[in-house]
């Protein structure tokens, strides 16, 4: 049997990690919301949810509650999908019921990182440059990474100087491009080839100076429009978004 409707709002058993986050929160909003973060909290702790933040906004005239929520590991929540429907509802009955609520899907965006490495002496590369990549994920993927949170390229680069083995890292591109602009994105980064541009064992031709911060912007107003936190990550399932060369010595 075919289903013609994409599938949302479905996922697996939650990792370990997020129960023992959610735990504490689960009696911060005990039958009421009062403060703002307590509808971020409340949403959390939905299974299904993977990430939530909240943010009192001024739009339409007239204040409102934005919550923001991304599914574990980032999985499509439809407005029409139960879990939303159940959540929004559920936000509304246990909220002030003067204000209004507005509950949205973050905006994605995909970290696109670009280094050159220097391995030490009697240290081999093609084992080397796995343990990277695995740091990479773990540091700078979904699970670690918050809604409306900034990326620093000081923390990037600690991250891969820290593996054993590592002599140096120059990092040549550190961006986040919206899901629309990925594959076009990629494209433009790395010369439209696989794996980048870069020749094996030359640097990376740097681009305008890499900025210190990237910035992540929480629920905002833009033009009299909410618009939902932002989240961005280091993609798994998209290697050309995390293109690692090696410089010899």
């Amino acid at each position: 049997m075919t289903n013609p409707l994409r599938t949302s709002g479905g996922a697996g058993p939650e990792p370990r990690e997020l129960i023992r986050a959610n735990a504490p929160r689960s009696v911060t909003a005990l039958e009421r919301l009062v403060s703002v973060s307590d509808y971020a909290d409340f949403a959390a702790t939905f299974a299904g949810i993977g990430k939530a933040s909240s943010a009192l906004l001024y739009a339409g005239g007239s204040a409102l509650l934005q919550v923001t929520i991304a599914g574990l590991d980032d999985v499509p929540i439809e407005p029409s999908s139960d879990l939303f429907r159940n959540l929004r509802s559920a936000l509304t009955r246990f909220g002030d019921q003067q204000l209004r609520i507005q509950l949205v899907e973050r905006e994605a965006l995909a970290l696109v990182l670009s280094a050159s490495v220097q391995v030490q002496t009697g240290y081999d590369w093609t084992l080397v440059e796995p343990v990277i990549r695995a740091a990479l994920l773990e540091s700078h993927g979904f699970a670690s990474m918050a809604l409306g949170q900034d990326l620093a390229s000081s923390a990037v680069i600690a991250t891969m100087a820290a593996i054993p083995g590592v002599a140096y890292v120059d990092l040549d591109v550190l961006v986040t491009l919206g899901r629309e602009e990925l594959t076009a994105g990629l494209a433009r980064l790395t010369g439209g080839q696989p794996g980048g541009n870069v020749t094996p064992g030359v640097p990376a031709n740097r681009g305008p100076a890499l900025p210190r911060r990237i910035t992540v912007l929480p629920g905002r107003v833009d033009g009299g429009v909410a618009l939902p936190a932002q989240l961005a990550y280091l993609q798994a399932a998209v290697p050309d978004s995390l293109i690692l060369n090696e410089v010899q010595p």
